[in-house]
């Protein structure tokens, strides 16, 4: 089974390429990915501001999909009753992301796929696509799903959710451990499974509160479904001021911008262990707290349960390399459609030399490339010639049309990732190589990565060795 979809769409930040997004939703139409009957309406919608947050970036494009739905149905204006009987699926595409130019959303997962119609390299997006499609959502009724797309999320066949008498808002959670929940949110609920309250990043007297009877905590997830009801409660909301900020139209009549959160702004408002006088405090600026009095009166009547899916399983894409590494190298839990392996969609002269717990995906590796268990590679054309074959552990996700670069595969050692990136400039010097224009960074695998680019043709050396035996070790024939 596969719910059929009304409106499928996709966000993304100020200047994010909107254009290129909407055509990634038709390819994956034309390949068949959005199943047997895909949606009449494939939306890319662009945030009206810089930092909206998940929540005004939800209030915008709900609005965005009334309006088509409105349209479609010969309505001049937008009606919230186009909501009642819609099925409705918002990803959100969220921030930039250090190891993939085109963020979370599209960062390649290391997985092939034999009986899809058309072969294609597969990325987070399509995963959670299958995911919301054929598992998570079969059998909910109308309304609208959120879902975040910065983490890795597998889910049972059958979840196992009860959608009878469902009214207002339902958040998913997966079980986790307690140390897993000191860095992220989580839910504490009451024995009828409704949210009391969501905490993140708590002691661990507030975590343990929210534990079961097995230890784990429900962990936030990032995706949460609103009936039909709450939806259009939701989006009457878009033309009260503050709110009003938070789309286009608030863009076009001259509103001050506003940053709202999804999960701490609008579904804490109907959470039952909050009072009004704390949630509307805890808004920070005068603009967020009115936004959130404004919420509070919409939503707080509507009752917020939880469901806690066993054998599912969420890996926040986080800013380090060694968890990023860990997240494409790791074989997914047995509740995920997906099956990661070794090699996806890449030739390799000589496969001996890849260690199991290795990834190599959209390569061609030509000559004695040997990676250690917990190396990464992908979109690469790597030549290795002359080298004695010992152990290297890296990353890198990026590097041009053709690399010759004489140090990969010789012996770097396993507390430094290399990552080379196509800085500003650097392919646009008339090199006979452009892809040796590309200069490699390396880094201690536990080190947030390096943000602001760098000068064209600089290496840069972070949280590894000194400057000196960092260019002597690697690169011996390199300028001071």
């Amino acid at each position: 089974m596969a719910v059929e979809w009304s409106v499928l769409v996709l966000t993304c930040q100020r200047g994010g390429c909107v254009s290129a997004f909407q055509r990634e939703l038709e390819v994956r139409r034309l390949r068949g990915g959005l199943g047997p009957r895909p949606p009449p309406l494939l939306l890319a919608v662009e945030d009206p501001w810089a930092s909206l947050g998940s929540g005004g970036a939800t209030l915008n494009a709900l609005l965005v999909a009334a309006e088509h739905l409105s349209a479609r149905a010969g309505c001049t204006v937008v009606t919230s009753d186009v909501l009642k009987e819609a099925h409705i699926l918002i990803l959100h595409t969220g921030r930039d992301f250090s190891f993939d130019d085109c963020g979370r959303a599209f960062t390649c997962l290391p997985v092939e796929e034999p009986s899809a119609v058309a072969e294609a390299l597969v990325c987070n997006l399509d995963s959670l696509l299958g995911t919301m499609t054929h598992r998570l959502c079969v059998g909910s009724p109308p309304g609208v799903w959120v879902c975040s797309t910065d983490m890795l999320l597998t889910m049972p066949s059958a979840p196992g959710i009860n959608w009878d008498g469902l009214q207002g808002v339902r958040v998913i959670a997966v079980p986790g451990s307690q140390a897993y929940a000191r860095n992220h949110g989580v839910y504490l609920t009451d024995e009828q499974g409704l949210v009391h309250n969501i905490i993140y990043k708590g002691t661990e007297a507030q975590i343990q509160q929210c534990a079961g009877p097995d230890g784990t905590v429900p962990l936030v997830c990032g995706v949460v479904f609103f009936s039909s009801d709450a939806a259009e409660q939701l989006l009457a909301t878009h033309v009260i001021p503050p709110l009003d900020a938070c789309t286009y139209m608030g863009l076009d009549s001259g509103a001050p911008p506003i940053q709202l959160s999804l999960f701490f702004d609008i579904v804490l408002s109907m959470a039952r262990g909050v009072t009004e006088q704390d949630f509307v405090k805890g808004g920070g600026d005068t603009s967020v707290r009115n936004a959130r009095s404004v919420l509070w009166a919409a939503l707080h009547t509507f009752p917020l349960s939880m469901a806690c899916i066993s054998n599912a399983s969420y890996d926040y894409m986080t800013t380090s390399a060694s968890d990023h590494i860990r997240s494409l190298t790791l074989l997914p839990s047995s509740a995920s459609h997906l099956f990661f392996c070794k090699t996806a969609h890449s030739h390799v002269d000589q496969p001996c030399l890849l260690e199991d717990g290795s990834s190599v995906t959209n390569c061609l590796l030509e000559g004695a490339v040997r990676l250690a268990a917990g190396s990464v590679i992908q979109h690469c054309h790597l030549q290795v010639h002359g080298c004695d074959g010992s152990d290297p552990k890296f990353s890198v996700h990026w590097m041009g049309s053709r690399v010759r670069w004489p140090w990969l595969g010789c012996g770097t050692h396993d507390y430094e990732i290399c990552h080379a990136l196509p800085l500003w400039g650097c392919l646009s010097g008339g090199a006979e190589d452009p892809g040796s224009c590309c200069p490699p960074q390396a880094q201690g695998p536990g080190h947030p990565w390096p943000v602001p680019p760098q000068e064209p043709g600089q290496i840069i050396c972070h949280g590894c060795r000194p400057w000196p035996e960092f260019l002597q070790f690697h690169i011996p024939a390199a300028p001071q």
